[in-house]
């Protein structure tokens, strides 16, 4: 347990000491800025944190089990199948038959994510604030535990950005190789209709033919299977489904309540208000309907709107440093209450502890 509290710390020292950023980084950029070297540091450190963990996580014993069985497929036509995620499927037999085995598809997996999650907090006027509040959840739960969403939530992160700069290709690319880890990544495609202000009725066009066409290849056999037996017929409930929904609930009220007072450009206002929607409507949905794991794995993609929100807040009474400062401080020690609450009493956090690495295995 002590070294997720450790990490905790450093990157909360570094939001702490650094300074709000009026003009944040080009989303697009490459590192090239002062700060280059620090965050080449921080996705190496992130990708060989995920990549190299070994048996973290509640669903390592599935997720290994699967990379043996994909090793011993001779050719990938055997066991390729379009709609179950083939962009993992691959990745689990490249590494299998690399002798990489899970390691292998961590690695990547950890690295996709890393990289979008960098990428946008690089992008908010508090990058270590965002990178702080990313980690006890986003960063130990989702990318250590679900790993094709994880991977899948990283392009996300690629293509919101994109998105902000009204460019619908990339958009379009990155959600198309996010579905390709996990099928769920498709939902993202409504929100480029909500957000987008030019050219809405031409967007809707395309991306309604776009959605059909996925959701034919990807989703048409698992919503069914899934949604209708697992999820209604069954009534499995995923367990902290409401907690999760409840961690965006805050900010996407506060987007949406008080729009004024967050310094942020009105192209990713509208964004964020799309999601910020999206969020409320799927905290009424989960005591509305009776599929809760759905709204939950399909809420994930929504979780960033934390980071957005809350390294904007800082500057939400102004220009006052002594009360920015409370607020980073009290932002900090809420996430640590966070990660102190969910290591200790999670029903399901043993599965995370304690942290191994391949690295220190000899």
């Amino acid at each position: 347990m002590a070294i997720y509290f450790i990490i905790f710390t450093l990157f909360s020292f570094f939001a702490i000491i650094g300074k709000s950023r009026t003009n944040p980084s080009n989303q697009f950029e490459s590192f090239d800025n002062s700060l280059d070297f620090v965050w080449f540091a921080v996705l190496i450190f992130l990708t060989m944190l995920i990549g190299f963990r070994l048996e973290v996580g509640g669903d390592w014993g599935s997720y290994l089990n699967y990379v043996l069985f994909m090793g011993s497929v001779n050719t990938l036509s055997e066991h390729f199948i379009i709609t179950q995620d083939p962009a993992y499927t691959v990745l689990n037999w490249v590494s299998a038959k690399a002798g990489f085995s899970i390691y292998g598809v961590n690695l990547v997996c950890g690295l996709i994510f890393s990289y979008g999650l960098i990428k946008l907090c690089r992008s908010l006027p508090r990058p270590f604030l965002a990178l702080a509040i990313a980690f006890p959840y986003l960063v130990i739960v989702v990318s250590m535990g679900y790993s094709r969403q994880g991977a899948a939530l990283g392009l996300s992160l690629l293509a919101f950005q994109a998105l902000t700069r009204e460019k619908l290709f990339y958009f379009t690319v990155f959600i198309f190789l996010a579905a390709l880890f996990h099928k769920t990544a498709i939902i993202l495609l409504g929100a480029a209709i909500l957000a987008v202000t030019k050219n809405r009725m031409r967007v809707i066009f395309i991306f309604s033919l776009i959605g059909i066409f996925l959701y034919f290849l990807f989703l048409k056999d698992a919503i069914e299977r899934l949604f209708l037996y697992y999820y209604f017929e069954s009534q499995y409930q995923s367990e902290g489904a409401l907690i999760r929904l409840s961690m965006i609930l805050l900010p996407s009220l506060l987007l949406l309540i008080f729009p004024g007072r967050f310094k942020i450009h009105p192209k990713e206002m509208n964004l964020w208000k799309s999601f910020a929607i999206v969020s409320l409507l799927s905290f009424l949905g989960f005591f509305i309907f009776d599929a809760s794991t759905a709204i939950d794995r399909m809420a994930l993609y929504l979780l960033p709107i934390q980071l957005v929100v809350f390294s904007h807040l800082p500057e939400f009474f102004g220009n006052r440093g002594e009360a920015r400062q409370w607020i980073v401080l009290a932002i900090l020690f809420i996430y640590l209450i966070i990660l102190f609450v969910w290591l200790s009493y999670a029903n399901y956090s043993i599965y995370w502890q304690p942290y191994r690495s391949i690295l220190f295995e000899f």
